[in-house]
């Protein structure tokens, strides 16, 4: 539907924006950014939970992000972020 607005030659905004295709970052970097920052605040998080996150949600960023914050709130400092809180995270929503 959104994507009509600018690909159909009845709307208004016909050809007035390129349309770009964006694939998934990759778990690597998405699992080096992730726990750089709960580092930088005396956390830590598992390779497994942020692979488990980034596998439930197809690498799409959004996602990824909402719910990689959610477990960032759920973890005291000084505490490791397991797997095992990802379904809490998720049903918090």
């Amino acid at each position: 539907m959104m994507g009509e607005i600018f690909t159909s030659p009845a709307r208004p905004f016909y050809q007035s924006t390129a349309i770009m295709e964006l694939h998934p970052i990759d778990i690597g970097t998405y699992t080096k950014f992730i726990r750089k920052h709960f580092l930088i605040a005396n956390k830590d998080i598992t390779e497994e939970t942020v692979q488990n996150v980034y596998e439930r949600f197809e690498g799409i960023t959004w996602y990824i992000q909402f719910i990689s914050n959610s477990l960032y709130a759920m973890t005291a400092t000084g505490e490791i972020c397991t797997a095992d809180k990802v379904s809490i995270a998720i049903e918090n929503i």
